[in-house]
């Protein structure tokens, strides 16, 4: 690994002229919000996140030595040389193939993560800032980290505006679960797409639910759904089915009157069978999600077993059970892709400082779980999933994301950072119907002592 030059003077004043500006963009942004809450969590999230990017580099740099944000970086800076020696080159290559750059660009710009479609943006997105930041690493990582939480951000008001009672309980889940924080806060895939998934979710939400602003979200939906697909398609796999019945159930609820409504039931099940098949036609002929096919998934899944019988991933690898490219084995594998993701590794199954305390966290995660299906029951776990149109949402995201990333991830390390994506959705859920269940007990005891009270009184 090179050696990233950051604890220069110069270095250490670019950082922090970069953090100075986010901050004057936190504060711009609590002087909207009248709730003193929002301000001062607003203002912590940034803290935090900063706070985790430094370790993010510290870890990688002095522990880790190395790792793809480096990869990301070094192309950056390769893009920074680029643009001092041949400036309108260099600018036409964001936009334009390899293959159609001038020689004199390809001669500088010869990392394979500036070049590879399936790491090319990433570096993109930092590439312009790079120059403007000196190519100081750390300044760069803070604006992929910034993204992220401006994305993540999003995503926490938007369910504050479907659960506003919550508020405090979702933030330190949203906000703040380390792992989630973390593993979003460096240059990065990971950072772009939590903060993509976060813009995409909130103006979905503007746009067909709250109906506000509808041009700006059309434009924030639309550049937050390229930007997915452009880096991590498989997101939209997972999103698009969970989104367009949480859009259906939100309309048939709106139906005032009954038989209507449930007359309409049928008309609902049948836009969403037309709206999935259209999906499957759209990944069949779209060379973005051409990798999301049952034939590739299934290809994708004999090097997920050759991957496996690699000796030297022997202390990291995980295995659910032997796969094979079918419909049939990737439905019987499902559930455990799924535990494996949410709940794994166990403690027994760490064998190092970094999986421990992923492996605390699957911990709590299943303690959690457990907790909350105790306090409601499973009944009524699952009649008020599907009595909300967004709980549901997180339910099947949560389900077909987990299942996807478990099959294919490979080992515990990958699978942490991968995971991310789902986490918030999937604490969310947990946490309304924990809260919703402690509410209704709370008013029911409320109700009986009303009712003796009144009994003593006559």
């Amino acid at each position: 690994m090179e050696k990233v030059e950051i604890l220069t003077f110069s270095g250490i004043l670019v950082a922090f002229g970069g953090l100075a500006c986010m901050y004057a963009l936190i504060l711009l942004k609590t002087r909207k919000y009248e709730d003193a809450f929002y301000k001062k969590t607003l203002k912590r999230a940034f803290a935090f996140k900063i706070l985790m990017t430094v370790l993010y580099f510290l870890y990688h740099y002095y522990i880790f030595k190395g790792g793809d944000t480096f990869e990301y970086y070094n192309a950056i800076l390769e893009f920074k040389n680029a643009f001092w020696k041949y400036p309108i080159d260099a600018l036409q290559s964001i936009v334009q193939e390899p293959e159609n750059w001038s020689n004199r660009i390809q001669n500088i710009l010869e990392h394979e993560f500036y070049s590879t479609p399936e790491e090319s943006l990433t570096v993109k997105f930092g590439a312009l800032f790079g120059v403007m930041l000196w190519g100081n690493y750390l300044a760069i990582a803070f604006l992929y980290s910034f993204f992220a939480l401006a994305g993540i951000w999003r995503l926490y008001k938007t369910c504050c505006y479907l659960f506003p009672d919550y508020k405090k309980i979702l933030a330190f889940f949203i906000l703040f679960f380390p792992t989630t924080v973390f593993w979003s806060s460096s240059i990065s895939k990971d950072a772009l797409v939590m903060g993509a998934v976060g813009f995409l979710l909130h103006s979905f939400y503007k746009l067909f639910i709250a109906k506000k602003a509808l041009f700006i979200n059309c434009l924030i939906l639309i550049g937050s759904y390229l930007l997915i697909l452009e880096i991590k398609g498989y997101i939209l796999v997972a999103m698009i089915p969970g989104l367009l019945i949480w859009l259906l159930l939100h309309y048939k609820n709106n139906i005032k009157n009954k038989w209507v409504r449930r007359l309409s039931t049928p008309l609902f099940i049948g836009l969403f069978i037309i709206m999935f098949i259209a999906g499957l036609d759209l990944m069949n002929n779209s060379n973005a999600l051409k990798n999301f096919t049952l034939d590739e998934i299934s290809s994708s899944i004999i090097s997920y077993n050759n991957y496996l019988s690699n000796p030297a991933l022997a202390g990291s690898a995980y295995n659910i059970g032997v796969l094979e490219p079918n419909l049939n084995s990737i439905i019987k594998i499902f559930p455990a892709a799924i535990n494996v993701t949410l709940f794994r590794p166990y403690l027994w199954e760490t064998n190092n400082a970094a999986s421990f305390l992923t492996g605390i966290e699957s911990l709590f995660t299943l303690i959690f779980t457990l907790f909350v299906l105790l306090k409601t029951g499973i009944y009524t776990f699952i009649r008020n999933i599907f009595k909300s149109p967004f709980l549901l949402y997180c339910l099947i995201f949560t389900l077909i994301f987990a299942g996807a990333v478990g099959m294919t991830s490979g080992n515990f390390g990958t699978l942490a950072r991968y995971k991310i994506i789902c986490l918030p959705f999937y604490f969310t859920m947990l946490i309304v119907l924990w809260q919703d269940s402690v509410a209704k007990k709370r008013e029911k005891k409320r109700e009986v002592i009303i009712e003796g009270e009144g009994s003593l009184g006559s």
